[in-house]
């Protein structure tokens, strides 16, 4: 099974992107866990919401790999990486439980997705101004731990067309 991760700074659009191309594939996906856990909540949080978050992400990841083992291909809408990143740009640290599931790439290929859309205004979005800076830093941890990376540009149907065709050339078995 080859298991794909979209991941990138806030409102560059990785959930469109991952339910269209799980909708493409003719597969399932894994959804971002933080909308739901916040949702009915009121927004301010701490690190251990961060934690939360992470654990709930990871166990939700680990039932979709279960259910779907037969699946050729699995997206995933953000992964370890992200509250790795949120750790440590809003509290300054990030704790030992994320480290560790952040520090190995866990998927065979991770969209990068980046900040060439338009910013959408949304409750759960606090970081329009540093999208390029957070989208550097994405950049740079993904290529330490040797992670295997496209990085999405474009905008509407393009973004998806040039994702696709990376995909099938990169992975002939989805042909």
């Amino acid at each position: 099974m080859i298991r794909i991760a979209i991941t990138g700074p806030e409102a560059t659009g990785k959930s469109t992107l991952a339910k269209a191309l799980a909708a493409f594939f003719n597969t399932a996906w894994c959804p971002e866990y933080s909308r739901e856990y916040f949702e009915g909540k009121s927004y301010k949080y701490d690190l251990n919401d961060v934690v939360a978050i992470n654990r709930e992400q990871l166990v939700r990841i680990n039932n979709l790999n279960n259910r779907y083992i037969d699946n050729k291909v699995l997206f995933f809408d953000t992964e370890a990486i992200v509250n790795r990143i949120w750790s440590e740009v809003k509290f300054g640290f990030c704790p030992d439980e994320i480290m560790e599931t952040a520090n190995k790439p866990a998927f065979d290929l991770y969209l990068l997705c980046y900040p060439d859309i338009e910013w959408e205004e949304d409750p759960l979005r606090e970081d329009e101004h540093n999208r390029m800076e957070l989208f550097k830093k994405y950049q740079t941890l993904l290529s330490t731990i040797n992670a295997s990376v496209f990085v999405v540009k474009g905008a509407g149907k393009e973004r998806l067309e040039n994702v696709i065709s990376y995909i099938k050339a990169r992975y002939p078995v989805l042909q």
